[in-house]
């Protein structure tokens, strides 16, 4: 009986311990089960980090800045800041990393969404992308779940060891004596040889003509900060190219005709990235082209018949311009904005680059009539409005008193505020500017302010002083607001984050 006594007791022991693991592994298992979907979620996130450094640092920068991040000026960023350090990027980490429960799956809701179908100037990526989704859905809620946990100094230092230094250099600056001409990018660099420079994000030049049923060697610099691809499906062409590379070239023999070209990173030809080879039978290899006609020129070489196109952020003033045809006619070219911006009109060679704050830039244009679309190169800035049309017409009489002064866009302003009916006045929401940035209304007495949005992002109309805000839905144009103010000035601004910091902002004036 001893011996059956004792082995009873060693298996009520074994039991008694065994039972006491299971109980310890049971209250335990809530917390393993925690520690295993956190650790799922860090890998999800940082599948999320390596899908953003491929496809959005572009537009919006290492740290989530977007168009805010400070150094940005001549970067191209125009996506909104989605986290980072500064001002409009903390409320934007707020709102994206909000820890109410109420909150989260809205907001995660909203990324998904924005990621799958686009918004505003954001082509879409996911589902709703034309040709085809570029992410797929694992892709975009990875990126959905990092931009509402990540810890943005995380994904700045990816991209940084991704890139092996900061992925925007700051541009070159501007030579000393005024800007240079860009010489055209599709001058030939041998005979039968041209060149299409890659950019964040766009191709330099858009459109090139090369003759037909010849072999032509295309040049295919990457002068971007990102990674690039040159394709035209079909002449079966791809080639990618990396950051910084300059020596890859393509040889093409096509039959007549008009190709489409672009970049097949995802995202990249939505953004923008995409051009147009024309190939014609007979065209000519050109000529380098000689720097004298419609280049930049030193501030002072004035010719009799002058002219100002004054840059802003982000729009040009005037956007529309007449001159006379077939003969000199100096541009007086001074950007008054905050961020650095270009003078570009294709079809005369013409490209100006405007350092922020440089007033005193010119360029000399000698045009056939006709009518000839201005831009503002700097990738983004034309598909935000930056564009305007200068047309030549024999005969046209010079400027009187806006003669090489910044009168011709004020007198625009003056126009652009005058009441619409009695006591009626417009100020015009676009992408990302008001119109009129200067408005006087009569003191003491309430006048209506129309606010159409013509953008295709949301805006709205604040004064604060005034206690105004209205939102203005993209396209939406028969908002209004009624205004009764004491004499004084008043600043009316956009309240979307980033929206005020990028320059939507103006000044109310009531006398």
């Amino acid at each position: 009986m001893g011996a059956v006594q004792k082995l009873a007791t060693t298996v009520i022991v074994g039991l008694v311990a065994l039972a006491t693991l299971l109980v310890v592994y049971l209250a335990n298992e809530p917390n393993r089960r925690e520690a295993e979907a956190a650790a799922q979620q860090q890998v999800a996130i940082e599948r999320g980090v390596q899908t953003y450094i491929q496809n959005c640092v572009v537009c919006h920068g290492p740290a989530g800045e977007g168009f805010t991040e400070p150094g940005a000026q001549g970067t191209g960023r125009v996506g909104l800041p989605l986290g980072g350090f500064t001002e409009a990027g903390l409320a934007a980490t707020e709102r994206n990393q909000s820890t109410n429960p109420s909150d989260v799956q809205a907001r995660h809701d909203l990324i998904v969404n924005t990621l799958n179908n686009g918004r505003g100037l954001m082509p879409a990526f996911g589902s709703g992308a034309p040709g085809g989704p570029l992410l797929n859905q694992e892709q975009v809620n990875e990126l959905a779940l990092m931009i509402q946990h990540v810890n943005w100094n995380q994904v700045y230092n990816a991209t940084i060891e991704a890139d092996g230094g900061f992925p925007t250099p700051p541009p070159a600056a501007a030579p000393a004596g005024g800007a240079e001409k860009t010489p055209p990018a599709a001058a030939q660099t041998a005979p039968g040889e041209f060149t299409i420079t890659s950019h964040d994000i766009f191709f330099d030049p858009k459109e090139l003509t090369i003759p037909a049923n010849q072999d032509v060697v295309i040049h295919l610099p990457n002068e971007g900060a990102a990674p690039h691809n040159f394709s035209i499906d079909a002449l079966k062409v791809s080639v990618d190219q990396a950051p910084g590379e300059t020596d890859l070239s393509t040889t093409i023999n096509a039959a007549p005709g008009d190709y489409e070209y672009y970049c097949n990173v995802p995202g990249h030809k939505e953004a923008g990235m995409v051009g147009t080879l024309k190939v014609v039978e007979g065209a000519a290899v050109p000529a380098a082209a000689a720097p004298a006609e419609g280049g930049a020129t030193e501030a002072g070489q004035a010719a009799a018949q002058e002219f100002t196109v004054t840059s802003h952020d982000i729009y040009f003033d005037p956007k529309d311009l007449t001159i006379p045809a077939n003969q000199d006619v100096t541009l007086h070219l001074p950007n008054e904005g905050a961020a650095p911006h270009n003078f570009s009109i294709d079809a005369l060679q013409i490209s100006v680059d405007q350092a922020p704050g440089e007033t005193d830039l010119t360029a000399t244009v000698n045009a056939a009539p006709g009518t000839y679309d201005f831009y503002c190169n700097v990738p983004g800035h034309k598909e935000a409005g930056m564009v305007g049309t200068l047309t030549a017409e024999e005969g046209a009489a010079a400027p009187v008193a806006e003669a090489a002064t910044p009168a011709e866009g004020a007198a625009e302003a003056e126009q652009a505020a005058a009441p619409t009916a009695a006591q009626e006045f417009t100020v015009t929401s676009h992408d990302i500017f008001f119109d009129p940035k200067e408005l006087t209304i009569p003191a003491g007495q309430e006048v209506t302010v129309h606010l159409p949005n013509e953008g295709a992002a949301p805006h709205t109309f604040s004064i604060d002083a005034l206690k105004v805000s209205v939102d203005q839905a993209p396209g939406e144009t028969d908002v209004q607001t009624s205004i009764n103010a004491p004499a004084g000035t008043y600043e009316y601004y956009c309240n979307v984050p980033g929206h005020k910091e990028a320059g939507m902002v103006g000044t109310l004036t009531a006398q």
